[in-house]
């Protein structure tokens, strides 16, 4: 419980987690009284709505009031928030084709460098060997991976852009359905 140390109408300080634990009316006038901060409005939406801070102050004699206001977010900060779903979406991207660390990292950069080398060593397929196509089919396979990742980027980002409710904007999982890597 937060309480305040009003003196005279005015605050003095407030202290949290402390009881108001005597009878504040029998202490001498004009002498600082601990009285218990009440919340107004203190419930909202963080979702939907925005809590004005900081609270209005209204000291009375038996308790000090904390008055917030509470208005539904505004244009602007329901396209901040569809923004900032959209940068997740695109860190999920960039994550997932990014190479991983250790043995998967390590995999993958093997696969890239011999597919360069092949580039280079051979002008004609029909000579490249069974492990040769291989390594090739896996590569184009890794590049069409990152393909299909970039288009699931780009449909969840369109999904997004659509979005006008803050409650559907905050449900949107961007870490979900995305296709196997």
């Amino acid at each position: 419980m937060t309480v305040a140390l009003v003196q005279n109408g005015v605050v003095l300080e407030y202290r949290a987690n402390e009881a108001v634990n005597t009878d504040q009316s029998q202490l001498a006038a004009g002498k600082p009284k601990l009285v218990p901060v009440v919340l107004e409005n203190d419930a909202y939406n963080s979702v939907t709505q925005v809590r004005e801070e900081p609270p209005q102050v209204i000291v009375q004699a038996a308790q000090v009031i904390w008055r917030y206001t509470v208005r539904a977010k505004t244009v602007a900060e329901v396209d901040d928030m569809r923004q900032m779903k959209i940068n997740v979406v695109h860190n999920e991207a960039t994550q997932r084709l990014t190479p991983k660390a250790g043995a998967a990292g390590s995999q993958q950069l093997q696969a890239l460098t011999a597919l360069v080398q092949l580039l280079y060593k051979y002008t004609d397929r029909t000579a490249w060997s069974t492990p040769d196509k291989t390594t090739v089919t896996n590569m184009i396979k890794r590049v069409q991976d990152a393909q299909s990742m970039r288009v699931a980027e780009d449909d969840k980002v369109t999904a997004l852009q659509a979005l006008t409710d803050p409650t559907a904007i905050d449900a949107f999982d961007p870490a979900a359905n995305w296709p196997a890597s």
